[in-house]
């Protein structure tokens, strides 16, 4: 950063201050010159300054008559006048020539000089003749040369400037090369040249004498250092020797082995040639002779470099009787040769330093003119220093349109140091957002570095050439998506993280989105979404033994998709012809017939997932009719912590009495339970034995300590929070008692001993719970636990659904159209309780209105049951129920929502968002009691009360700040007591319906409000989506919240912002959350 930014600016700077001081300096040679010129050739002239002296008088008289208009002159005047306008014309003709001659030596023209130019222009054009010179002309050729002076000044005070700014530049980049490290190396480097001076010294005894003896050193020194000389030249002398005699050796037996090799060879050629054999032992013999004069050399060449080696040792025989000495000077040695390394590699760093250096700031003109010629904004396309990063992956292949083409990133360009780590393998530039985000150096004490320039995160993962994902093979777009041909902002295709980000990129970078790129960058919030593209089973980023969890929004997406089992609607495929393309998150087979045809096809790979909701298939034997359409109607309402989705009593899209929906939707619920009870299959039940007695408080430590919380939760048994299985606590509520024995049930008892038995696929395990014997009396756990979990109160007595004939038969009257029956059939159908076709002959769901004769139902009960079955059945059908409960009759319906494997890549413009603009501006934030209300300062507050009549729509009305009945004080809005209020029955109306209803209608961040509960008054909010995304920008942009309340809402801010714009992140988050939105004013 150092090098690419301070001293790259700093080295063009100086460049452009040094041509203006170059002008600079030329313009006050110039002008200093013209100047000394003139002073010069007039004091040089005595004929001049005599002619001066002498007319002085004539002069003065000729400037004030100069002064005077010829038409006011005497007539004494104007014969005076033409006489003495002649005199300075004679000064002004030997000045012309000396003054042209200095200004054009200087190369000056006539649009540098001004007023100088100007009159030397009409001198020349007088031809200096004096008589044709005016006062005029005097006066502008002493007012050119004054002018000349005060240039001459300016110019001395701008070089002067410009010099010192050079220098306090130069200051400033000699700060910036010490920080490059320069410095230091070098003072180290002269540090270890003066420790190398100093070991070299130690080993030159001749000179340590001489120094000794003339600082007069004692005699006992002086000896010790001779007899350490003459040791000295005693151990060069052997180890010169030494060298001597195993280079001869070795050279000798060079020489001894070639000899060798040729008798070997001639051996050798003896042979090919089919020499006769005393030839060949003759040869033999030979080379015999040469192999054993070669060994001999060998051995005496070993026991040579043996006592070489052992000169080295002052404690060998060689050395005995000068050990110490010899130690020394090997120690001494050893130092030398140390110093002598560390300066070489400290002399190496400083070299590359330097040639690094000379590259960012070329000293030599040749290399310094290159740079500045290759910098031009055309030449430098032709290798300019700055250069683009491109990583070419071939292999990686990405689809443009209807073609694949070879990947190519140039993301390092800008993103230098993504791969760049130090010793230790951190990271060499971390990331973060630093105090002062536009000074370098607090960016380098902080450790805290902006994009682009910081390390990639999590380096050890990705990019780094040691990671699972080196950037040099992966590249980037194969990850973060973008085009990664583009070397600038805009087309790099950027992903702004939510619309506040984007409005600072348009602002800083001129960002702006581009559809015709198919590829945009992945937001931050989507950044992990790209893993799937390799890693197809998911479950690896999760669980890493090296990296922990590397995606973890990713994996908890993964793991929310398999708790709530969205694939039983939604299949995605993992496979296309046998061939992985994603991961697979479908249904496992559900007959031995269905997994037998994909088991036989080569090209099908069976789906592996379970159903999440329990089987239906027995559900008559665990609990009534009237509780499963209790339950299902609105599930959360028996348990909170539930998993499954609430089809009904979902209305904010519907434009429609409520009252008249939920007739319909009773109509619906009372057909599921009748068909799911009357399609209830037998199951054969276990009991307790004969007798037996179950004991609920030993169920209660049983369930305790029997595996049952490890899954389950139980209000009885505080402290518990596993959430594998269901919160059982009011499990008692809903299961089928048995008919002798009010406080057992079998089922219960049967399920809970052997799972199995109910749904051979079920989660819950078998955990053998086996009757024993404990004290001689026998202990049946899974009935003790069966009793306690029945013993936390009595059955509840679910209300029972109420159908509503008119209701009842518009239901079945739109599915026997959308069945292609006339409307004229239809009403026959209704009318004569007969179906036009016997049953044998319908294969849909119509057939539960059919007989087996084709006849006319007789009872009207029963073709009203019929009916309701029928209407049961289209509903199953409609919501799906099957795709995660096993349900009778419904094994091979098909999931009822699209398959999602290809829909990130759907086409936009068939996204169907309809009217959700409109529902999202008025609607779309989920309910929330006053007591739990906290929103921006609020412009006005609307509320609907309820009607107390069946018939009649609900009551609306807006109040506004300041109004009667509404105050705000403290950052509280309160309504008023009844006798303040500005519409009559305000308060009469609350009092007879369950809740007031409160809508945010316009709001800012300014203040932070609370709308507080008030004489009784339950209030409930409804917030559009819109006001919390405008609620949220500005937010962001007064910087009242931060962290994650703020991505919090910011978040809302992208979808909402990418579903108005038809992305696909927006429309799936809107489906998500709720999906009935899309019908607003549509059903």
């Amino acid at each position: 950063i150092e090098t690419n930014q301070a001293v790259l600016d700093r080295v063009d700077q100086r460049e452009k201050l040094s041509e203006s001081l170059e002008r600079a300096a030329e313009a006050q040679v110039a002008f200093a010159s013209a100047v000394s010129a003139f002073d010069a050739h007039a004091a040089a002239s005595e004929e001049v300054a005599k002619f001066l002296e002498e007319n002085k008088a004539d002069f003065e008289r000729l400037a004030k008559l100069s002064a005077i208009p010829e038409a006011e002159r005497t007539e004494e005047e104007q014969e005076v006048f033409p006489g003495l306008a002649a005199l300075p014309g004679r000064v002004v003709a030997l000045q012309v020539e000396a003054l042209e001659a200095a200004a054009g030596a200087e190369g000056a023209d006539e649009a540098q000089w001004d007023g100088v130019a100007t009159t030397l222009t009409r001198l020349k054009k007088s031809n200096h003749a004096a008589n044709e010179l005016t006062a005029d002309d005097f006066r502008a050729f002493v007012a050119a040369i004054d002018e000349i002076r005060e240039l001459v000044v300016v110019a001395e005070s701008d070089v002067e400037l410009l010099t010192q700014e050079i220098v306090d530049l130069d200051i400033a980049q000699a700060a910036d090369l010490k920080k490059l490290g320069l410095e230091p190396i070098t003072e180290n480097l002269s540090v270890l040249k003066a420790e190398l001076e100093a070991a070299e010294l130690s080993l030159d005894i001749d000179q340590q004498i001489d120094d000794a003896t003339a600082d007069g050193a004692k005699e006992d020194t002086l000896e010790s250092l001779r007899r350490l000389q003459q040791v000295q030249q005693e151990f060069a002398e052997d180890l010169d020797g030494a060298r001597k005699k195993v280079s001869a050796l070795a050279f000798r037996l060079k020489s001894k082995n070639a000899d060798r090799d040729e008798k070997r060879a001639d051996y050798d050629l003896g042979i090919r040639d089919n020499a006769d054999g005393g030839t060949l032992a003759d040869r033999l013999e030979e080379f015999g002779g040469t192999q054993g004069g070669a060994d001999e050399l060998a051995l005496e060449l070993q026991d040579a470099e043996v006592r070489l080696e052992e000169l080295s040792d002052p404690d060998s025989e060689q050395n005995k009787g000068r050990s110490n000495e010899v130690a020394t000077l090997l120690e001494r040695q050893a130092a030398l040769d140390e110093k002598k390394k560390a300066v070489e590699k400290l002399t190496a760093s400083l070299t590359l330093i330097q040639d690094s250096l000379d590259d960012i700031d070329p000293q030599d003109i040749a290399k310094s003119g290159k740079r500045w010629f290759m910098s031009w904004w055309i030449v430098e396309g032709f290798n300019g220093q700055r250069k683009v990063v491109q990583d070419w992956l071939p292999d990686l292949h990405q689809t443009l349109g209807m073609t694949r083409i070879a990947r190519f990133d140039r993301c390092r360009t800008c993103h230098m140091n993504v791969d760049a780590t130090a010793p230790g393998s951190v990271a060499a530039f971390p990331g973060g957002t630093p105090s002062d985000p536009d000074d370098v150096d607090v960016w380098v004490e902080e450790n805290k570095f902006p994009h682009p320039f910081a390390t990639h995160p999590n380096h050890e993962l990705f990019v780094t050439a040691s990671s699972p994902h080196p950037v040099s093979t992966f590249g980037c777009t194969s990850c973060h998506d973008g085009q990664g041909s583009g070397v600038d902002f805009q087309n790099a295709e950027h992903g702004p993280n939510d619309p506040y980000q984007a409005e600072e990129w348009h602002h800083d970078h001129g960002y702006h989105p581009n559809h015709f790129w198919e590829y945009p960058m992945q937001p931050k919030r989507f950044q992990e979404s790209t893993c799937i593209k390799c890693h197809h089973s998911v479950v690896e980023l999760e669980h890493s033994p090296e990296f922990g969890n590397s995606a973890p929004t990713v994996t908890k997406g993964f793991n929310l998709m398999r708790k709530y089992g969205c694939f039983g609607c939604h299949e995605i495929h993992g496979f296309d012809g046998g061939n992985p393309i994603g991961p697979d998150i479908r249904l496992e087979p559900q007959t031995p017939e269905q997994a037998k045809r994909i088991a036989d096809d080569p090209t099908q790979v069976a789906g592996k997932f379970r159903k999440v909701g329990p089987s239906l298939r027995h559900v008559a034997s665990k609990t009534t009719q009237d509780f499963i359409a209790y339950w299902t109607q609105e599930p959360s309402r028996y348990r909170p912590t539930t998993k499954m989705p609430a089809p009904f009593n979902i209305r904010d899209h519907l434009d429609r009495d409520d009252e008249l929906t939920a007739k319909f939707e009773s109509v619906e619920l009372a057909g599921i339970a009748k068909v799911l009870i009357d399609g209830s299959q037998e199951i054969d039940l276990l009991a307790p034995a004969t007798g037996y007695q179950p004991n609920a408080e030993r169920g209660k430590e049983l369930f305790s300590t029997r595996g049952c919380l490890a899954c389950h939760q139980h209000d009885g048994v505080p402290g518990t929070t596993a959430e594998f299985g269901p919160n059982i606590t009011d499990i008692h509520r809903k299961v089928r008692r048995n008919s002798d024995d009010p406080n057992f049930s079998d089922w219960l008892y049967t399920w809970i001993k052997e799972p199995t038995r109910h749904h051979e696929r079920t989660k819950m395990p078998n955990l053998f719970l086996d009757p024993y014997q404990k004290g001689g009396e026998t202990v049946d756990p899974a009935a003790d636990i069966a009793a306690w979990l029945l013993s936390q109160g009595k059955p509840q007595v679910f209300p029972q659904m109420e159908v509503h004939d008119a209701q009842l038969d518009s239901l079945v009257t739109i599915y026997l159209r959308k069945a292609r029956f006339r409307d004229k059939v239809v009403e026959e159908i209704l009318k004569s309780r007969q179906f036009p076709r016997k049953a044998g002959d319908v294969k849909g769901d119509e057939k539960v209105l059919a007989t087996e004769g084709g006849e006319a139902v007789a009872d009207a009960e029963e073709w009203r049951q019929r009916k309701l079955a029928f209407v049961g059945q289209k509903t199953i059908a409609r919501y799906g129920c099957y795709g995660c409960h096993d349900i009778p009759g419904f094994e091979d319906a098909r999931p009822i929502g699209v398959a999602l494997q290809d829909w990130g890549r759907k086409d936009t413009s068939k996204l169907g968002v309809e009217h959700i603009e409109h529902f999202l501006h008025h609607h779309g934030e989920a309910n929330g009691r006053a007591s739990d209300l906290k929103t921006g300062g609020a412009a006005r507050v609307r509320i609907s009360v309820p009607s107390t009549g069946e018939s009649a729509n609900a009551k609306s009305v807006t109040f506004r700040r300041g109004d009667a009945g509404i105050s705000v004080e403290d950052g509280v809005i309160t309504i008023s007591s009844p006798e303040n209020m500005t519409v009559g029955g305000l308060v009469a109306a609350a009092q007879a319906s369950p809740l007031v209803r409160v809508e945010l209608v316009s709001g800012s961040a300014d203040t932070e409000v609370e709308i507080a509960k008030t004489d009784g008054l339950d209030v409930d909010l409804a917030w559009s989506t819109a006001d919390r995304v405008k609620n949220a920008m500005g937010m962001a942009k007064d910087g009242s919240v931060s962290g994650e309340e703020l991505e919090s809402e910011l978040s809302h801010a992208y979808f909402y912002d990418s579903l108005l714009h038809h992305g696909r992140p927006g429309f799936l988050w809107q489906k998500l959350r709720a999906p009935r939105s899309y019908d607003y004013m549509k059903t």
